[in-house]
């Protein structure tokens, strides 16, 4: 008799505890269900950098790569009592630190819609683009997360 052991259920990656960075909110537009979207920060997540990929006709390009880690779907509340969905995004502390000492407000732009743009290829929830930054007080922060 051959047994095979498998093991679906173990989780893949490490774990870490990331730290807060800065949160945003958006809303799913099947529904419009308020989203808020927790930006934070952990080492083990690498840094930008560029990377060369082949585009469509098989050319090398070079383009700059941000990993993001996307958090499952949490269920919360906001202020005012309402039913909402929340979303924990990990980057490198560096994405973080350039997000906030930029005084344009640009590249914290590319990074709240790179990061609904990875939310949005990852659970299929098609978002606003619109968003409006938000405190850490309402919000439920970070725990331990496998990437």
């Amino acid at each position: 008799m051959l047994i095979i052991k498998t093991s679906f259920l173990q989780p893949t990656g490490i774990s870490i505890t990331p730290t807060p960075g800065f949160a945003f909110k958006t809303s799913r537009l099947s529904d419009k269900m308020k989203v808020f979207i927790n930006m934070a920060q952990h080492e083990a997540i690498d840094e930008p950098g560029l990377k060369k990929k082949l585009d469509e006709n098989g050319e090398e390009i070079e383009g700059m790569n941000i990993p993001m880690s996307v958090g499952a779907p949490v269920w919360g509340e906001d202020k005012k009592g309402i039913k909402c969905v929340i979303y924990d995004i990990i980057v490198n502390p560096v994405v973080i630190t350039e997000s906030v000492s930029d005084k344009t407000g640009k590249y914290r732009d590319f990074i709240c819609q790179l990061g609904m743009q990875y939310l949005e290829q990852k659970y299929k929830e098609e978002l606003d683009k619109r968003y409006k930054s938000v405190s850490y007080t309402h919000l439920t922060l970070p725990t331990i997360c496998s990437v």
